[in-house]
């Protein structure tokens, strides 16, 4: 006989954190096995979803201290905690994905199916911490390029001989609307101290 909904349920559960008796004891009590709650048990999943998704902007704008209006979308490098924060739940996904499959994982690498299934445990807490400061470090160095593009104008190519011999690109201011773009949003506190010099149009690098 097949194993009930909420066995199925906290053996999932089960192969990922460990806690198969925890799990099955107080789950078969919320998912009873008979299959005619499964209407309910998707009801209930609706929900949590449209409540997470309906809380969160008001969360992040607690935490963030964000509470300006916003009626356009805003580029990923220009929020790079909501960016962050999205990545990491991304790479918590394919860790459990990979979880779900460890039997598969560990005969396509030949390894130990315990070996994989402690990856996994481990892997469920470190990887997204390590995703969230990697993505929040690129998207600070992107927002990095973009000052110095707006304090040097746009590369064109042309290069220019200066009087004393100095070769130089030419550079040309942008125009209004990619200004806009590039500083609409606020900067972050670490970027404050890194504001790149600007230079003149022609690229001497003077003032």
């Amino acid at each position: 006989m097949s194993a009930g909904r909420g066995e199925r349920l906290a053996d999932w559960f089960d192969g990922r954190l460990g806690i198969h008796t925890l799990g099955r004891k107080y789950l078969r009590k919320v998912f009873p096995d008979h299959w005619s709650f499964l209407l309910g048990e998707i009801c209930l999943y609706s929900f949590v979803v449209l409540v997470l998704t309906g809380v969160y902007p008001f969360l992040e704008a607690r935490f963030t201290g964000d509470r300006d209006e916003h009626h356009l979308l805003d580029r990923p490098r220009d929020r790079p905690v909501r960016t962050a924060i999205g990545a990491a739940w991304i790479s918590l996904y394919l860790v459990l994905l990979a979880g779900g499959g460890n039997d598969i994982v560990a005969t396509r690498f030949h390894l130990s199916i315990n070996t994989v299934t402690w990856a996994v445990r481990i892997g469920m807490f470190v990887v997204p911490a390590v995703v969230f400061v990697v993505t929040r470090r690129i998207c600070l160095g992107l927002q990095l390029r973009d000052r110095e593009v707006v304090a040097h104008g746009r590369a064109t190519g042309v290069i220019k001989r200066l009087p004393h011999g100095e070769y130089v690109e030419v550079h040309e201011p942008l125009d209004r609307a990619r200004l806009h773009t590039l500083t609409a949003h606020e900067r972050p506190g670490e970027l404050v101290g890194h504001e790149p010099r600007r230079r003149a149009v022609g690229g001497s690098g003077q003032e």
